[in-house]
């Protein structure tokens, strides 16, 4: 895009004033095979866009001739809404050219770049907001409009753009999201690729994705049917300790469970209306880890998953409730080591009870 000045004159110069002045000049600018259209000004200041076929008034969008010029750099009511507001600036000026776009899309510049600083056409013309899913973004025609909606948020704490989002998005509990949720298998088994890489940013996804829950209780139902399938698996291996794999299973899950709490608990404290939703969530998928423990019962690596899989699990629990109570490391460290260690307590607690019963407790298990 270039402006053309005529600085003898005050304010814009009318079209009829350029022709008086410099006769044929618009009309060589508008058949120059580089230049798409030109932008002059008719009596009144109105801006108008001239092209080789046809003319379109930027203020009421009336056509003349065979061919709206600003048709082929996309959607015309767009750009002229866009090129009409920069023509009305004080500023611009009295002549504004547009180069034409070539057949591979690209434009002409005055170096060697993809596209225009301020034009039109070439790879610079359409942008994209990448922001976060309960931002309500309205159609906008330029750059300007997104300030107040980018001003809005500033110094919001993240628990007040949950709350937003808690009024404005889906509901994560109503079963058409859930539904939704589980039957993207690719994405669960995405996520659960990156929870045992302990990616925190994936916790930071679930905690606010609504289809995430969907996803979570899938995991959950998994993980507790998980409970039932390793004892009988481990029954079909001779030699191995059921007892050891059992009270691995109790733990974990217990583990998880306290920890649901606790982070529930303390979301609420801090006033988190979605502290037990983003809490069950990110430890769900925190819980992946747990599935590595299935293949405990193999020989010779089995106890090495078993802790590979209950280390993986405790990490990926504190990553998950910092990420989702956005709280600081040392109290997100503290609340899955508390849970998990009571945790053990129980299932110690509960085998001092059971001792008195070995007998029972053998025939239960053999």
């Amino acid at each position: 895009m270039a402006n053309v000045y005529f600085p003898q004159f005050e304010g814009k110069v009318s079209a009829v004033t350029i022709d008086e002045m410099h006769p044929g000049l618009l009309e060589t600018l508008v058949a120059h095979p580089d230049i798409g259209l030109v932008v002059t000004y008719m009596d009144g200041g109105v801006p108008w866009a001239i092209g080789k076929k046809g003319a379109r008034n930027l203020l009421d969008g009336l056509l003349t001739g065979d061919e709206d010029p600003l048709q082929p750099y996309g959607d015309a009511d767009l750009r002229s809404a866009q090129v009409g507001r920069v023509a009305e600036f004080p500023h611009a000026g009295d002549l504004i050219i547009i180069s034409a776009p070539y057949d591979d899309g690209q434009v002409s510049a005055f170096e060697e770049h993809i596209g225009s600083h301020g034009g039109l056409g070439g790879q610079q013309t359409d942008a994209f907001l990448f922001h976060p899913q309960e931002m309500e973004v309205p159609d906008i025609t330029n750059m300007a409009q997104l300030f107040p909606l980018l001003d809005a948020r500033r110094g919001m704490t993240v628990n007040a753009v949950r709350e937003h989002a808690a009024k404005t998005s889906l509901e994560p509990w109503s079963w058409p999201v859930m539904w939704q949720g589980m039957r993207d298998l690719q994405g669960v088994l995405s996520r659960a690729a990156r929870s045992l890489r302990l990616d925190r940013s994936l916790f930071a996804e679930v905690a606010v994705d609504p289809y995430a829950t969907g996803q979570a209780l899938l995991i959950g139902l998994l993980l507790l049917f998980g409970t039932v399938l390793i004892p009988l698996i481990s029954l079909a291996w001779q030699g191995r300790s059921l007892f050891m794999l059992i009270s691995s299973v109790i733990v974990l899950m217990l583990g998880l469970g306290f920890c649901l709490f606790f982070a529930t608990l303390a979301g609420q404290l801090k006033g988190d209306v979605n502290a037990f939703t983003s809490s069950f969530n990110t430890l769900a998928f925190a819980g992946v880890g747990g599935f590595v423990t299935w293949f405990a019962p193999l020989e010779h690596v089995g106890p090495l998953l078993l802790m590979t899989g209950t280390v993986i699990v405790v990490v990926a629990s504190w990553l998950a409730i910092q990420e989702a109570l956005s709280i600081s490391r040392w109290p997100a460290v503290l609340i899955p080591l508390i849970s998990f260690a009571l945790a053990l307590i129980v299932l110690i607690t509960a085998e001092f009870v059971l001792e008195g019963n070995a007998g029972i407790v053998e025939m239960l298990l053999y």
